[in-house]
């Protein structure tokens, strides 16, 4: 375990240890093994969803063959923030495909979710969040019929992303920790 700035982190550490046990480091490496595991699938189910199945499955293969084989697996699989960031914009990003080719309010909901997620992680997440708000603009611009629709669908996602980050903010200040999250956070 390293680099511990980003606040969530912890807590999903903290959760993570309590289901396997304290000190269990051969349990944190299968644990994310297999949160690596299903950010694969989830980008094999991007490409599916977005019509170009062949494209996911190569995503999801180069994706773990980089991520199980260039690197020892006791350094690869710590549990560092990095790891966790790539989990929640994977899934964000996942979300994001299954609302914009028409699966409802909810998908938008939970992708600014994970997006809020992806960033208490690391705060490049915020980065990969601002990529599906630039490709929102790109396709409205290009398919001025799905304007609406693709309106709706950033507005709920900038909401709940914001919903994300406004509970953080007032979690850390009623537990008079505020200054200390910016500080160890973004400092």
């Amino acid at each position: 375990a390293a680099d511990q700035r980003a606040p969530l982190v912890p807590y999903l550490k903290a959760a993570l240890f309590a289901v396997i046990g304290s000190w269990n480091v051969w349990g944190v490496h299968v644990a994310v093994a297999l949160m690596l595991g299903l950010a694969a699938v989830l980008l094999w189910l991007i490409g599916r969803r977005l019509g170009d199945g062949k494209a996911g499955l190569w995503g999801a293969f180069l994706f773990t063959l980089i991520n199980y084989n260039l690197l020892n697996p006791m350094d690869a699989f710590t549990a560092h923030v990095g790891w966790f960031l790539i989990f929640f914009s994977t899934l964000g990003v996942w979300l994001f495909a299954i609302a914009f080719t028409g699966g409802g309010r909810w998908p938008a909901v939970l992708a600014g979710t994970a997006f809020g997620l992806s960033f208490l992680c690391k705060q490049p997440g915020l980065l990969d969040f601002g990529v599906t708000l630039v490709l929102s603009v790109i396709i409205m611009a290009a398919v001025p019929n799905r304007r609406r629709e693709l309106r709706r669908t950033m507005i709920l996602m900038v909401a709940a992303f914001a919903a994300v980050f406004g509970l953080t903010i007032i979690y850390f200040a009623a537990n008079h920790a505020l200054h200390d999250f910016f500080f160890y956070a973004w400092n």
